[in-house]
């Protein structure tokens, strides 16, 4: 139900428009109106200032099959009486020749006037008070003779006289009808000169509006082809501008003067067909859910073989047809207005007005048929209402392209946000990956830290103690240095534990570690737990006397310590066995053998009582100068 009502209205308001332009038309023809009436027009009460300009419509005089000058009226025959405007097809005679005459009664002497014309199918020539003052083509009495041209014009002339007599040869053999079709307007110079400059401004900014939005739209496709939409509007607009100029006014005339009434005709209505084609591509391919694309496949087919047939036949024929094509107009505005119907009940964006201002155009259009079968006289409006929906379609446009800058904007700004809200917690994450990062390197370190110190004693465990011998040994080899090392065990530790415990065991192991880290140690001397109550210390760079005078101190500071040890057989106190042995490391030799002189000195300190120490040098290996080296 909603949907015929929305449907109901562009319809109802055509019929009541174009009801009211008819009903207007009639009332104009009305007696009590000022007209012409068997060739005279008295305007002795018309006043130009307050009443404006007027129509000479109305009973002219005719004189057919005679083309008279002001000087031949006087003996001119066979004179009669016609309807003006009127075609003279509706009297059976299109290709015929004639003169018109009226008299005018009560203009003002000496008062400049206009008098503006319309172009006559299909030549004329117009005389004012015996002066030719117009003309357009050439007249003539056969299409030989004839000159078909299409020229609007507008003269001067002096109210001399209390009578004006107007007189215009008309001819036609070119076009499908002749005679007067429009109606000669009579005013004061000004206002006809006033009237007719605003018209062809009006037209000259309907030709360029309408082809700058035509350019516009085709360079929009060109810019994105994948849209077409805006190739057949662009296209649309063009043709309509183009064939502006070959109506109305014809301001196409003022830029080609010499021009053909054929090549203006050609203009006229080659746009005109071609027009419907593209306009309905258009509407098809912007409304393709709500388009009836079968019909418009048929009227575009119609409308290029029309456009065809303009092309290859002269103006008598196709100018013939017109009626056949404004026949099938209101079948295609009724297609095209229940499309945009529909997408008014589909709630398309903008919908509304683009009915509104379609509705506007289809007026347009139905009156131009109206004129053009000069039901009614008037001006063509068809340029003027596609601007209306020009302008709605481009209102609609820059409405869905201000919503996308408003999407874009608002997805822009939400986007600022989250990467706002993204760089914060980006900084927060990396914060939380860096502290995560120096807890996993302090974990490291640490678990590094254990994997190589004995967690009894805290100091260098039997894997890190081997591994610093193999580095400490190839750095001596390079460098050419002495590597010492001093292996330490705990005297009679057995007889500690079975008689002291484990647990008191494992707290002297650790107070002797610590005494020995207590030592003057170098940064690289290393003091580790070599299993047990083994003890060891590594020492690069230094002879033997160092390392002798280290061994000395440790036990010195170990019995300042005064560990009780009631079951040693060399003490009360605890006290420790020391191997020493010094060695300049070669290519081939293995740092095992280091660790075996020291443990064959450990051995020999143990058998000399214990709680001493005892050196190992490879005397074979040394030179003299090395071995006193190594005892300074």
């Amino acid at each position: 139900m909603k949907y015929i009502k929305i449907g109901i209205f562009p319809f109802l308001a055509l019929f009541i428009a174009l009801s009211a332009v008819i009903l207007y038309h009639q009332k104009a023809d009305k007696p009590d109106n000022i007209r012409v009436d068997n060739g005279s027009l008295s305007l002795d009460h018309w006043d130009f200032d307050q009443d404006g300009v007027i129509t000479l419509e109305g009973s002219w005089d005719i004189y057919w099959n005679q083309l008279l000058t002001p000087d031949s009226l006087t003996k001119a025959t066979d004179k009669t009486e016609i309807d003006v405007p009127l075609l003279w097809k509706k009297l059976n005679k299109p290709d015929s020749y004639a003169t018109y005459h009226l008299s005018i009664n009560g203009l003002e002497k000496g008062q400049i006037y206009g008098l503006k014309m319309m172009d006559y199918f299909s030549a004329f020539q117009l005389w004012v008070d015996q002066k030719k003052l117009a003309s357009s083509g050439i007249v003539g009495t056969s299409m030989k003779e004839e000159v078909a041209r299409f020229d609007p014009q507008v003269v001067n002339f002096t109210a001399s006289e209390e009578t004006t007599d107007i007189l215009i040869q008309v001819s036609n053999f070119h076009y499908r009808e002749g005679g007067i079709w429009y109606p000669l307007l009579l005013g004061k110079d000004s206002q006809i000169h006033d009237r007719t400059t605003k018209q062809i401004g009006f037209e000259y900014i309907l030709f360029f509006v309408l082809l700058i939005i035509g350019f516009i739209h085709i360079g929009q496709y060109l810019n994105r082809r994948s849209d077409i939409i805006p190739l057949w509007f662009g296209l649309s607009c063009i043709t309509i501008s183009i064939r502006s100029t070959a109506v109305g006014e014809r301001i196409l005339g003022d830029w080609f003067p010499t021009i053909s009434m054929e090549l203006m005709m050609k203009n006229s209505f080659f746009w005109y067909f071609l027009t419907l084609p593209l306009f309905l591509r258009f509407i098809s391919s912007l409304y393709k859910e709500e388009a009836f694309p079968r019909i418009n496949k048929y009227f575009t087919i119609f409308g290029i073989l029309f456009s065809a047939i303009v092309i290859l036949f002269p103006a008598r024929i196709y100018s013939s047809i017109l009626f056949l094509f404004n026949g099938m107009m209101p079948i295609v505005l009724a297609s095209v207005l229940i499309t945009i119907v529909r997408t008014v009940y589909h709630k398309r964006s903008g919908a509304k007005l683009v009915l509104l201002c379609m509705t506007v155009y289809s007026f347009a259009i139905l009156y131009d048929i109206l004129v053009a079968q000069k039901v009614i006289v008037g001006r063509e409006l068809a340029a003027f209402g596609l601007l209306i929906f020009v302008l709605s379609q481009s209102y609609v446009t820059f409405s869905k392209f201000s919503g996308a800058f408003k999407e874009v904007d608002k997805v822009q700004t939400e986007l600022l946000e989250l990467n706002e809200n993204l760089d914060w917690k980006i900084k927060e994450r990396t914060k939380e990956l860096i502290t995560s990062q120096q807890k996993l390197i302090q974990v490291n370190n640490q678990l590094v830290h254990l994997s190589f110190m004995d967690g009894l004693t805290n100091v260098a465990n039997r894997r890190n103690f081997n591994k610093k011998l193999e580095e400490y040994w190839e750095e001596a080899i390079q460098l050419k240095l002495p590597f010492s090392a001093l292996l330490i065990d705990v005297d009679y530790f057995k007889l500690y534990n079975d008689n002291y415990g484990h647990l008191k065991g494992d707290e002297i192991l650790a107070r002797i570690a610590a005494v020995m880290q207590s030592l003057e140690l170098a940064d690289k001397d290393l003091v580790a737990r070599y299993g047990g109550e083994e003890f060891a210390i590594l020492i690069l760079n230094k002879n033997t006397h160092e390392s002798v005078r280290m061994a000395e101190e440790l036990m010195k500071k170990l019995a300042s310590e005064e560990i009780e040890h009631a079951y040693s057989k060399v003490s009360n106190y605890i006290t420790v066995s020391i191997g020493v042995a010094t060695m300049f490391p070669k290519e081939g030799m293995g740092s095992s053998s280091l660790i075996l002189k020291a443990d064959e000195a450990l051995y020999k300190a143990k058998d000399h009582g214990r709680n001493t120490y005892k050196v190992n040098m490879d005397n074979h290996s040394l030179s003299k100068e090395k071995r006193e080296k190594l005892l300074q």
